[in-house]
């Protein structure tokens, strides 16, 4: 399994029972659109937990957005939350960092 396979699986896994209500489809774009926009060097020289917090919150805000609107976005900023909290994890775990940096490159080409 690559990566990036690992890294869809990992987030459908763990997210809250509403994934059904977007599908696989969507909650793979919307990984995918959160990797693509991932802050990596701000989160690299953030000072501490809040501030990658704040940080994770907009991307989960930008990425519900894009995908749904401004009238569906508040019914699921927290599926879009969530997606980002488990790339954060992933992210904050070093040894993947190389890897979700790869991602991101093919991601955007």
């Amino acid at each position: 399994m690559t990566f990036a396979e690992n890294m869809h699986h990992d987030v459908w896994n763990r997210l809250p029972a509403m994934k059904h209500l977007a599908g696989r489809r969507r909650v793979r774009r919307m990984v995918e659109r959160a990797v693509r926009e991932w802050p990596g060097t701000t989160m690299q020289i953030c000072s501490g937990p809040q501030e990658r917090q704040q940080l994770a919150e907009g991307l989960a805000a930008k990425v519900a957005k894009d995908e749904y609107g401004s009238i569906l976005v508040m019914v699921f900023i927290g599926l879009a939350s969530a997606i980002v909290q488990v790339l954060l994890e992933w992210w904050l775990l070093g040894q993947y960092r190389t890897d979700f940096i790869k991602w991101k490159m093919e991601l955007l080409t």
